[in-house]
């Protein structure tokens, strides 16, 4: 939760957050963010989300989408199908 309230203070979005969380949890797996409090991981995944990092929602763990963010190597650029989904769930959506 330290990581998040840095992020949200710090008002880091997009490509740097991006390399921010990538750096900062490279070690992890999916089972150490699966043992995590869920509304915590709820709230990496939300926030990352508005603030331009793309997570999967598809259904599978938000541990399990988290992972593969920070083992993907290239930062995805949102389509604008995907920010108009995005707006579906948060009320802002602060990407670029």
């Amino acid at each position: 939760m330290y990581r998040l309230t840095w992020y949200q203070a710090e008002e880091h979005d997009n490509y740097k957050l991006w390399a921010y969380f990538r750096e900062d949890f490279q070690d992890w797996t999916k089972e150490i963010f699966a043992f995590s409090n869920t509304d915590d991981i709820r709230n990496f995944r939300d926030h990352f989300r508005a603030y331009g990092i793309y997570i999967l929602r598809d259904g599978r763990r938000i541990a399990e989408n988290l992972i593969i963010v920070v083992n993907i190597d290239e930062y995805h650029e949102w389509t604008e199908v995907e920010a108009n989904e995005e707006l579906k769930f948060n009320k802002v959506f602060y990407s670029h």
